[in-house]
């Protein structure tokens, strides 16, 4: 088995490959342990899960252990830094769609602060409204249909 530390902004792992393989399975330690004692048969490629190392910190933990320099491919949904200036700007989202957020302050603060549900019913349909083109937006980007390319990235876990 072998132990590799996660990207520092991963929350949500989604795919993992080695050296261009086929996506690894997710899986448990425990059934890992039962392919090591030969207790089960490995039907697969390789298979993934999130445990702990001997010092307690958390890792992407593979098996079988990869070969000593194969990249490690990871599709992962992360967590975007924390806004904490007042010009801060989202970097997951496209500048388009960064009213959306003003919209969406305003709807929560219009209906408690203020105590104007009125204006506040408006923002949170006006915040809606972007996050349903915001969606559109990924979707398309997404299936590669209009002027978008899909990225690709490579992540060599560190050792």
């Amino acid at each position: 088995m072998a132990a590799y530390p996660w990207p520092e902004d991963l929350l949500l792992p989604r795919m993992i490959a080695v050296g261009g393989s086929a996506p690894f399975d997710f899986s448990s330690q425990e059934t890992v342990r039962q392919y090591e004692r030969g207790a089960a048969t490995l039907a697969v490629e390789g298979v993934w899960f999130d445990g702990v190392d001997g010092s307690g910190d958390r890792k992407l933990m593979l098996y079988p252990p990869p070969g000593s320099v194969l990249p490690i491919e990871l599709e992962y949904v992360y967590r975007p830094a924390e806004f904490i200036g007042n010009d801060d700007v989202p970097t997951w989202m496209p500048y388009p769609f960064h009213k959306g957020l003003l919209y969406s302050a305003c709807a929560v603060c219009f209906e408690t602060v203020e105590d104007n549900p009125e204006l506040g019913k408006w923002n949170q349909e006006k915040a809606d409204s972007i996050a349903s083109e915001l969606r559109n937006y990924d979707v398309e980007r997404g299936t590669g249909n209009g002027v978008f390319q899909i990225p690709v990235v490579g992540w060599t876990a560190p050792r």
